[in-house]
């Protein structure tokens, strides 16, 4: 409640009220300062996006390396590899903080940061693996899951899996690692995404579909074709109203609320993993989807208009991940 002003001959001037700033969950405007590209020769690459030189070249694997995630307050790096292992980076200096070995007993396929301080793994023996990122011994919880997990994604409060050979997509409570229900596609499920608020969950299919889903309530928003018969390899969203999915050959960048496409870039071959920003669409893969392992290089893309902007690191292996970050 407001206090009555003391009577007086003149009017003190009432001082300005500040008006709440509405959070938004589009993705930052401020341009990162790294992209990051992890290869089948086991090495992992930090690009300058200013010059687009590789800055940093990161050795702690020694195989395919699978995945990347970067900590929501950018500081650090997290990598997972068929060699079973786990590596936690300074994303700033490139120095290897952690080294996670011997704790799953399968390739890594999957890696998502639940919040700064903890980290999620999961692999083909079945388990996800919850780390404490300052000291990642030994597990804080562990997701049993039915089949192997292809690929995972995670939110503050759950932590999505899904098998590559099923339609089920696995929501677990991320503080007890619990199941808390399973959502069905209408294929099996290849890859899956939250949106930034955790509100959405996509996940694409090897029937060329995107499912959208209330994570919440678990209810199907939307379905979104992509091409039918194509396996979506990848799905990322640009804040809560927009996603990108692709496929081998394009990418889509669809609008939520009407469900229709924003925009579509063909891309140079297979694409085995994006990564987006306001501005870019950073592509990763090789000229045919079970061709020769030699990678056609990183694709850069305008997000808005669908030019193909760089391209760079034409000839290092093929890129299996890629992330923005700094």
């Amino acid at each position: 409640m407001m206090r009555r002003m003391p009577a007086a001959k003149a009017k003190p001037k009432a001082k300005p009220t500040k008006k709440p700033v509405a959070k938004t969950t589009k993705p930052a405007t401020t341009t990162p300062r790294f992209a990051v590209s992890g290869h089948q020769d086991s090495k992992i690459r930090i690009h300058d996006t200013t010059s687009w030189e590789v800055v940093r070249t990161l050795e702690g694997h020694t195989s395919d390396v699978r995945r990347l995630a970067i900590s929501p307050n950018q500081r650090v790096l997290a990598s997972c590899s068929d060699d079973y292992t786990v590596c936690l980076w300074d994303l700033e200096s490139g120095k290897l903080l952690h080294q996670i070995k011997k704790q799953h007993d399968g390739y890594i396929m999957g890696l998502a940061f639940i919040d700064d301080d903890r980290l999620v793994s999961g692999c083909y023996d079945g388990t996800a693996k919850i780390w404490n990122v300052a000291a990642p011994k030994k597990p804080v919880r562990t997701v049993e899951h039915p089949d192997g997990v292809y690929r995972l994604a995670a939110s503050r409060t759950q932590i999505a899996t899904s098998w590559g050979f099923g339609n089920a997509v696995m929501l677990w409570d991320a503080a007890t690692a619990k199941l808390a229900r399973t959502l069905e596609h209408t294929g099996d499920v290849y890859c899956v995404a939250f949106s930034p608020s955790g509100r959405w969950i996509a996940g694409g299919g090897t029937d060329g579909n995107i499912c959208i889903w209330d994570a919440a309530s678990g209810a199907l928003s939307k379905t979104l074709l992509h091409t039918a018969d194509k396996t979506v390899v990848d799905v990322c969203f640009a804040g809560d109203d927009e996603l990108w999915s692709s496929t081998d050959g394009s990418a889509i960048r669809w609008k939520l609320a009407d469900g229709k496409q924003a925009a579509k870039l063909k891309l140079s071959g297979d694409a085995e993993a994006i990564a987006i920003t306001a501005d870019w669409l950073l592509e990763g893969g090789k000229d045919e989807p079970f061709g020769p392992t030699k990678g056609r290089g990183l694709q850069l893309w305008d997000a808005r208009t669908g030019k193909k902007l760089q391209k760079f690191c034409p000839n290092e292996s093929t890129a299996f991940a890629v992330a923005f970050g700094g």
